[in-house]
């Protein structure tokens, strides 16, 4: 049985995500399931015909704080990604340039970078997340899924310091 989990949540305890394949144009997705349609796994029908997620004990939000540090440059990931403090708090969901993070950006015609496939911009602002988190001990035997409601350009997802999987394609639904 499948398990959807909103915004972010994996088997682990530490949740980092990142973005860092994005110069590769062969990849758009690693470890990342095929697009469907967003169900909650629910204990019984009462409660699935009244479709309160939060109302599931399959569903575990991970809505709030998250460690943050927003980098003007892909260059230094690696680093931040295993750094004891990232030095920064920033509340999920919200987008990192309403948080004070980069500049604000709101076009209906063009784009926010100089258009030049297949290259990336040299200044390609990322933000590193980090989350701590328990998954409760009745999932044990279940299918966990992670579920990101909306990412800009792209995302690498890190647990406990191993690689668990890459989305790209901007603003749709990605789970792992």
């Amino acid at each position: 049985m499948r398990i959807y989990l909103p915004t972010c949540i994996l088997l682990a305890n530490t949740l980092i995500v990142s973005a860092g394949n994005i110069d590769n144009q062969s990849i758009f997705r690693i470890s990342k399931e095929e697009a469907r349609a967003t169900v909650i796994s629910y204990e019984n029908q009462e409660k699935a015909l009244k479709a309160v997620r939060e109302e599931s004990r399959y569903y575990l939000s991970l809505n709030g704080e998250w460690e943050f540090k927003w980098l003007e440059r892909t260059d230094s990931v690696e680093y931040f990604r295993n750094s004891s403090e990232l030095g920064g708090i920033i509340d999920v969901p919200s987008t990192q340039e309403t948080e004070g993070y980069g500049p604000l950006i709101y076009l209906n015609w063009d784009l926010p970078f100089k258009y030049d496939p297949p290259h990336v911009p040299e200044k390609n602002p990322v933000g590193i997340y980090r989350k701590t988190f328990t998954i409760p001990r009745s999932w044990k035997e279940r299918e966990i899924f992670i579920h990101f409601a909306g990412v800009s350009s792209a995302l690498e997802l890190w647990i406990n310091g191993e690689f668990a999987g890459y989305s790209q394609d901007s603003k749709t639904p990605a789970e792992a």
